[in-house]
């Protein structure tokens, strides 16, 4: 075997497109701190996914909920998002703005020039798995993906009662 010698350089962190059809996506939340050292595989960031992302209808509580997608890098360096970059990204907590697929937010520094677009890796994430109130009452989703259920229930018992 012959050895191989891999440059890495500095590549830019940009919102992923993770579909064909995928336009938009939100930050909900950063998972590593600014200027963080990072490894392949560390997560970055919850998206929560624009509803023309192409996803498995099993994966969806109802036709239109919009999916958070937990990504991870590829790549290896500094994270090169400062915490106010990270701060005006996110927004408040009442919902960040709409990014554009494409759209840069950082770069994975390792010390060379950047050279092309991150890799990355993207897997449906629950945000509500972490979130366990207990408290019984529905929120405003609950109550979505409930209705959307019981429709689906009433539908298919009227076709079953036509035949």
């Amino acid at each position: 075997m012959r050895a191989t010698l891999i440059t890495t350089l500095s590549k830019r962190i940009t919102i992923p497109r993770l579909s064909p059809t995928h336009t938009s996506a939100r930050i909900v939340r950063f998972l590593a701190p600014p200027q963080a050292t990072l490894t392949s595989y560390d997560p970055i960031m919850v998206l929560e996914c624009s509803s023309d992302l192409v996803a498995d209808p099993a994966d969806r509580a109802y036709p239109d909920q919009q999916l958070h997608m937990l990504i991870e890098t590829c790549e290896e360096g500094s994270l090169g998002i400062t915490k106010k970059e990270m701060e005006e990204y996110v927004g408040d907590g009442s919902g960040s703005s709409w990014l554009s697929v494409g759209t840069e937010l950082g770069v994975v520094e390792d010390g060379d020039d950047v050279d092309g677009d991150w890799i990355w890796q993207g897997y449906l994430h629950d945000e509500d798995d972490e979130k366990e109130s207990g408290d019984g009452v529905v929120d405003k989703e609950e109550k979505k993906v409930l209705d959307w259920k019981f429709k689906a229930l009433i539908d298919s018992e009227t076709r079953d009662t036509t035949t």
